[in-house]
């Protein structure tokens, strides 16, 4: 019986050591996403100085307080609301299109069976998908483009969100990037990767990301999709 109490005592530590190690790598996964967003957000800036239109470079920068603002509240929790979550991710398309003139617009829809207020879902998982979506597919599109999250019930206590654009499609993007000198490597894709596996080992919450090419009738790139299914939780 000692022995037995000893064994559960030393797992039950185990688990607390493993719990505590979880937490502290999610913590420093979050504070990884800030400096990526904060490296574009300062080159925008620098470049409406450049071009001397400071009128532009004081209305980003007002963006830009406020919404690294909501970013740095966020960062102190590691679920935040849906609610929360898209008057984020709002902040941050507003600021991109206007780094990039209006270049695309933006469409948000959300399943009205879904408890926006009290539903929640992990922090800094989507913005990297939607940069991925603007500085690339978007980015090299002839004409305006379109960019829509959609939140929906989907499955057994499941939420899907859905990020689609209708840019070149990630075969021209992947071209583009080889004839590049500068390869570009998602540091932010990876951060996610590394952050659904701790929230799988810390919660056992599971964050299923499918990547679809968009094509049209001609079999042509249309853009991209990609779905993201994790636990709805409230």
């Amino acid at each position: 019986q000692i022995i037995h109490t000893l064994k559960a005592r030393r797992r039950s530590k185990d688990d607390v050591h493993k719990r505590k190690v979880a937490q502290l790598e999610l913590n420093v996964l979050q504070a990884q996403l800030n400096p990526h967003f904060i490296f574009n957000s300062l080159g925008a800036i620098q470049n409406y100085i450049h071009h001397h239109d400071h009128e532009k470079a004081d209305k980003y920068i007002a963006e830009f307080a406020q919404l690294m603002r909501s970013f740095l509240e966020s960062s102190k929790k590691k679920y935040i609301s849906v609610s929360d979550e898209i008057d984020l991710l709002r902040r941050y398309t507003d600021m991109e299109r206007m780094r990039f003139d209006d270049k695309f617009d933006v469409d948000f829809h959300v399943d009205p069976e879904i408890d926006v207020n009290n539903t929640i879902i992990p922090t800094f998982l989507l913005q990297p998908f939607l940069e991925n979506a603007i500085n690339h597919g978007l980015f090299h599109k002839e004409g305006k483009g379109l960019l829509t999250i959609s939140f929906k019930k989907y499955g057994t206590n499941q939420i899907r969100i859905s990020i689609e654009d209708d840019g070149i499609g990630r075969a021209a993007v992947k071209e583009i990037q080889e004839k590049s000198f500068r390869r570009h490597k998602s540091r932010a894709m990876q951060i996610i990767e590394e952050k659904s596996e701790v929230l799988r080992n810390f919660d056992n919450y599971i964050i299923i990301i499918n990547t679809i090419d968009l094509t049209d009738e001609h079999q042509k790139p249309k853009g991209t999709r990609v779905n993201i299914d994790i636990p709805e939780l409230e």
